[in-house]
């Protein structure tokens, strides 16, 4: 029996699963940045919170998709606007990766205050205090690094390679393309 390559890109390309990929691709992309903050307590920089964003919002995107997942026009819609979402975050990474390398600096200011869950209260006199004692989380430092990438740099291509897996998806939908038939 001889597996083709283009038959195994073909089966991740046949609906509802590349949905499904991606929404657990965006949502375990997140449990890790909230692990790492969490769970090991490496408090995130103001860029880093900035690059959960298209994220989350792809999450959203997914599960719209999956709920309209009979409106093919809806999916291709999903799709795209996730593959857009982190096409931007790609860039986002790459900027971040830029600061953390010194290659450039980071024009929108480069800390945000750590406070810790639990340690505030409706008190704005309490709030300035914890704000003004606690140390400020710098972006242009890597604070965690893996095999000498930071999580920015790591970000990149994975980014990269949802915004194109997004893309493909909702090009086959559209086109009903199979790739082993080619």
């Amino acid at each position: 029996m001889k597996i083709s390559v283009l038959k195994i890109i073909d089966e991740f390309l046949v609906m509802p699963r590349p949905l499904m990929l991606l929404l657990a691709a965006f949502v375990g992309a997140l449990a890790a940045a909230y692990t790492a903050q969490y769970g090991f307590g490496l408090k995130p920089c103001i860029l880093c919170l900035w690059q959960r964003i298209p994220f989350a919002i792809s999450v959203l995107f997914m599960v719209i998709a999956l709920a309209k997942r009979e409106n093919a026009k809806v999916v291709i819609s999903m799709l795209l606007l996730s593959a857009v979402a982190m096409f931007a975050d790609a860039g986002l990474a790459f900027f971040h990766s830029g600061v953390e390398l010194h290659w450039w600096t980071n024009p929108f200011g480069c800390a945000v205050p750590s406070v810790a869950v639990g340690e505030t209260s409706l008190d704005v006199e309490a709030l300035k205090n914890a704000l003004l004692e606690t140390e400020a989380v710098s972006c242009d430092k890597i604070t965690w690094a893996l095999f000498g990438f930071s999580m920015a740099n790591w970000s990149v291509p994975f980014a990269l390679g949802l915004s194109a897996y997004s893309a493909l998806a909702a090009y086959v939908l559209k086109t009903g393309r199979k790739f082993s038939q080619a």
